[in-house]
């Protein structure tokens, strides 16, 4: 009698491993899709590009999934679209497409599609966002985060000061991310 009581034992002992390895690795698996939140800050200023054209913005931060990060932001002036003159600052409403590159201090990068839509300044001297929105859509990246995917939003401002490319720029954002890394 408990050599049978062993033996149903046994075989029970290894279906509870089994399902318990099943439980652990199936979610985790199915986790790999689900999305996360993605939030973070961002400082910095613009910085010469070499193009007349393409307004490049150097910013770091603190975000969450890639720590301390920095990144460069590439506008193409030309490819803006006045969009409306906001009644109350007189600034015209700019509508910009733009692309990021996100690098977490790790080393991995995480590509991103930004719109960028703010009351402008076209006077001569000042090209200037006295604020912004953004919406971005995640393109992919590298390392843990490729494959990634996900949008976000965000605000901030541009404070412009005497020079060339040294305009300053703040903000936060946030939305949601998913990535096969994200549970790593």
């Amino acid at each position: 009698m408990k050599k049978k009581t062993r033996r149903i034992s046994g075989m029970f002992l290894c279906l509870v491993m089994v399902a318990m390895v099943f439980a652990v690795t199936v979610p985790m698996n199915m986790s790999a899709d689900s999305q996360v939140p993605f939030k973070g800050n961002l400082d910095g200023s613009t910085v010469p590009s070499g193009n007349p054209y393409v307004e490049r913005i150097e910013v770091s931060g603190q975000a969450s999934h890639l720590g301390k990060y920095t990144a460069v932001v590439e506008a193409y002036m030309p490819g803006g679209q006045v969009i409306g003159v906001d009644p109350e600052t007189g600034l015209y409403i700019l509508l910009l497409p733009t692309t990021a590159t996100f690098t977490a201090a790790n080393g991995d990068e995480l590509y991103a599609d930004l719109v960028l839509v703010g009351g402008f300044d076209f006077t001569p001297t000042v090209m200037n966002f006295p604020s912004f929105t953004l919406t971005g859509t995640i393109t992919g990246g590298t390392g843990r985060l490729a494959g990634a995917s996900g949008t976000f939003t965000g605000s901030g401002g541009q404070i412009s000061v005497p020079g060339p490319d040294n305009d300053l720029i703040s903000g936060t954002f946030s939305g949601m991310i998913s990535t096969v890394g994200s549970n790593k």
